[in-house]
């Protein structure tokens, strides 16, 4: 079945196979053959934060990330894929960055609910993801 789905899309005999955008199979399929990415992050002593295939891995220092970004295209090249070059790249809190549409910034985040911005400083309780996960502190 899952050879089926990764034919469906191909517009070609010789065209690469793969799963087409939106599929709701995509998900399923990444968190199956990433989860070898991130335990060989976790490892190698990063911490990685995935969902389905878009992912950060966390260092305490520029040439940590720089570290992690080297292992991490290695890693990758295992599993005959490669980081795409426009949306890749190291980033820092202070700089700031955005992640599954959030956006981190220093010790805030921003994300927009309901047509509203919202943002959260520091320690700041944050209601609606503060509802999700397991407690911390």
């Amino acid at each position: 079945m899952i050879h089926q789905w990764l034919d469906v899309a191909r517009v070609a005999d010789d065209a690469a196979k793969g799963i087409a955008m939106g599929s709701p199979l995509s998900p399923l399929l990444a968190n199956v053959y990433l989860h070898p990415l991130d335990c060989a992050l976790t490892d190698a002593g990063w911490a990685p934060v995935r969902y389905a295939d878009d992912f950060i891995a966390l260092a305490h220092t520029r040439e940590g990330a720089e570290a992690a970004y080297a292992y991490t295209r290695t890693v990758l090249e295992e599993f005959k894929l490669r980081y795409e070059p426009e949306k890749t790249a190291i980033a820092s809190f202070d700089q700031g960055f955005a992640f599954l549409g959030v956006r981190f910034l220093g010790d805030s985040y921003f994300y927009v609910w309901r047509d509203k911005v919202v943002e959260v400083e520091g320690d700041e309780a944050d209601w609606l993801f503060g509802q999700y996960g397991p407690r911390y502190g």
